[in-house]
């Protein structure tokens, strides 16, 4: 197919998937959303009332191991895509130095399917990026919490809902400066990472 006669394409199939959208939520008693950010999306484009009901982790999973020792410095866990934030990761990289231990999980390279496999991950982290582009809610910053890494995160979306800055973690701007420096900060104090 062409360029032009793909694109009429995708344009039509966007057409119809809107009004079944429309029309099925229409129908529906009760719409949940999992974060006052996905709910204030949802009423803005159905212009329909939607209720939050909040995912959690299991903090008898995710949890802190002592007996694991913190060898990863910064985790970044997503895709290459913008949509996760990889571009400002990449600029955050820049900015610091080179011999800082990263772990990199990207779907396109590595897929973890064993939860045991994936919380030794977050247990063996000293700090989690979350820096994914208006992320509904996000569980990366509470699993990463649970086990013990501090989670560093741009202040949008769920992740506004499920930090408190400077108390469970930060929320920067997305601001790849300001976020290396606050990086920096956090490895260079074992007290602050303790706290």
């Amino acid at each position: 197919r062409s360029g032009f006669s793909r694109n009429l394409y995708e344009k039509c199939m966007r057409v119809i998937k809107k009004n079944l959208d429309y029309q099925n939520i229409k129908k529906a008693d009760t719409v949940i959303a999992n974060s006052k950010f996905s709910k204030r999306l949802f009423e803005r484009t159905y212009r329909k009332k939607a209720l939050v009901i909040q995912l959690g982790i299991d903090t008898n999973f995710f949890k802190p191991n002592s007996k694991i020792h913190k060898t990863i410095d910064i985790l970044f866990i997503g895709s290459k895509e913008k949509l996760d934030g990889y571009d400002t990761f990449i600029k955050i990289k820049d900015k610091l130095i080179k011999k800082l231990s990263y772990r990199e999980l990207l779907f396109e390279n590595e897929w973890i399917s064993s939860k045991n496999e994936m919380r030794k991950i977050y247990q063996k982290a000293k700090i989690v990026l979350c820096l994914a582009r208006s992320e509904p809610l996000g569980l990366v910053p509470l699993e990463a919490m649970a086990t013990g890494a501090i989670p560093i995160a741009v202040d949008e979306g769920g992740h506004s809902e499920t930090i408190i800055d400077k108390e469970t973690g930060f929320l920067l701007p997305r601001n790849h400066e300001k976020i290396a420096s606050c990086i920096i900060k956090v490895l260079s104090s074992q007290k602050l990472r303790k706290k």
